[in-house]
């Protein structure tokens, strides 16, 4: 059990679950003008009540700064195991967190725009809980080369019932800009 983790975890559970106007509170403490569902404004957010203070440092990873999936996966899986919250941005604009709860869970955290809020996201899908096993072979997927298997990860990971729609066509977006989901940027932080 990563306790420092579960902590972070059952921190932002606390402050921001179940009741959506925490979560505009917060964000339009800091921007009155943000949307609350915007998956940056989430994420900072987040930041703010998981380490306050905290450096977040950046990674790189690939040629020239150019992410390659399955380092990805391995680089997230080893900073996880140490027990670091991870900040991702993935193009076209989505950003989520990841805090690692055990060995064998991740959670999930993130707004995404036009789709849910932080607490819609909590209370549809506990948590935002997911196997660290399904976490990490669904971000490489969704960074691959194959759209159809980009969907079906995306689904799992930004989804839940009623909001698949969005998140498909967020791929569609991502493919047609892009020719593939892309990491723009990864951050950690200790808890």
């Amino acid at each position: 059990m990563d306790w420092k983790g579960m902590y972070a975890w059952v921190k932002c559970k606390n402050s921001f679950g179940g009741d959506p106007s925490k979560i505009t509170e917060a964000i339009k403490g800091r921007d009155a003008s943000a949307n609350a569902n915007s998956c940056a404004a989430t994420q900072v957010v987040l930041g703010t009540v998981i380490s306050p203070g905290k450096e977040n440092r950046a990674i790189q990873s690939g040629k020239d700064g150019n992410y390659v999936p399955i380092d990805v996966a391995e680089k997230i899986s080893a900073l996880l195991d140490k027990g670091n919250v991870i900040y991702l941005e993935v193009k076209p604009n989505h950003h989520f967190t990841v805090i690692p709860l055990s060995d064998k869970e991740v959670s999930i955290l993130q707004g995404f725009q036009s789709a849910y809020n932080l607490a819609e996201w909590i209370n549809a899908t506990d948590g935002g809980v997911m196997r660290k096993s399904s976490f990490l072979p669904h971000l490489a997927t969704l960074l691959s080369s194959n759209k159809d298997n980009a969907k079906t990860s995306a689904k799992a990971l930004f989804a839940f019932p009623g909001v698949e729609g969005p998140i498909e066509a967020w791929v569609d977006t991502a493919w047609s800009r892009y020719g593939a989901v892309k990491i723009a940027a990864i951050g950690y932080t200790e808890v």
